[in-house]
């Protein structure tokens, strides 16, 4: 028996030590990191951002490929689908795992058929209005909002977008009614700054439009101020406290990856979100940097699919 025993116990030093070996010994060829949007867009230039840092780490190209379509549901299908070795990998934003599954059919389940590996970091909105506009703070824009219910309206990218929802959770915060004008494509930013559309809730690339005085930054959806516009209070400081929407961009790979070549990649990516340079960067474009491991990263899917799922339960918007 206690033959056996050290049989086994060495049985089990052999495995950790073969797991151990191939989690250093991987990556042996390119890994291809899969993006849902075009080349220049956010999610594309952090998927570059990390993607050249890897590069770097491992001596193997990591080569980022866009699959643009669908809101980036296509590039989620095809990185769900692929060989769970490593090799292909999806630097999502939320969308296809926490807005999607509630306006589209999907060939995959967001929370069964998806390994997160690691998030990387996050990015909120600026309310901003036209210079024009009788309101230049956001007590004004609440104030008119109120006094004339739908009486407003705003621009967002969809139904279902990061804009519309953060407009919809601010509605319900301040007990204002604005109406709403989906966009498609460029989004309402033109029609913002030519005054058909009295507001919109923008990325922060709208930062230089805000800077030249083109337009009026009301408030940021963050959960504290960004550096990039440092005297725009949040509306959590305005008022309403706990106030707070962002989206991810975090790194996902099909379920069945082993479970060394996924601690490597977390190791690695932690590394690669805490260098100054790429914290710089992230900044630069409008993000904050943000590390979390991969069961912090599926808890906090989980909780954005759970809030989002009575959401749009109670505006009733029904799947395509």
């Amino acid at each position: 028996m206690k033959m056996l025993k050290s049989w086994a116990a060495a049985f089990g030093v052999s495995l950790c030590m073969l797991a151990a070996a191939h989690a250093q010994s991987w990556p042996t060829k390119p890994v291809t990191m899969l993006v849902g949007f075009p080349p220049g867009s956010n999610p594309d230039l952090v998927a570059r951002a990390v993607a050249n840092q890897l590069s770097a780490k491992w001596a193997q190209p990591v080569v980022v490929q866009n699959r643009v379509g669908a809101g980036s549901i296509i590039a989620a299908e095809q990185s769900l689908r692929a060989p769970p070795d490593g090799y292909t990998l999806f630097l999502s934003s939320g969308a296809p795992f926490v807005v999607a599954p509630f306006l589209e059919k999907l060939k995959y389940d967001p929370l069964t058929d998806a390994a997160p590996v690691a998030l990387v970091g996050v990015t909120s909105l600026v309310l901003v209005a036209n210079r024009d506009e009788k309101y230049k703070t956001f007590k004004d824009f609440i104030a008119a909002a109120k006094a004339q219910p739908e009486g407003i309206a705003y621009g967002s990218f969809g139904v279902g977008s990061l804009h519309h929802l953060t407009m919809e959770q601010m509605e319900k915060a301040t007990g204002t009614r604005i109406r709403h004008i989906p966009y498609a494509g460029t989004g309402p930013i033109k029609d913002v700054l030519g005054g058909n559309v009295a507001v919109t809730w923008s990325s922060l690339q709208v930062s230089p439009l805000i800077e030249q005085g083109q337009l009026v930054a009301l408030a940021y959806s963050g959960a504290k101020r960004t550096p990039r516009l440092p005297n725009v209070p949040t509306v959590a400081e305005l008022g309403y406290p706990g106030f707070e929407t962002s989206t991810w961009f975090g790194i996902i790979g099909p379920v069945g990856m082993p479970a060394p070549v996924t601690q490597r990649l977390q190791q690695d990516v932690e590394a690669v979100v805490a260098m100054p340079e790429f914290q710089k960067y992230m900044g630069s474009i409008g993000n904050e940097a943000l590390f979390l491991n991969s069961q912090d990263f599926a808890r906090r899917i989980q909780k954005e699919y759970t809030e989002n799922k009575t959401m749009f339960s109670e505006l009733n918007i029904k799947k395509e």
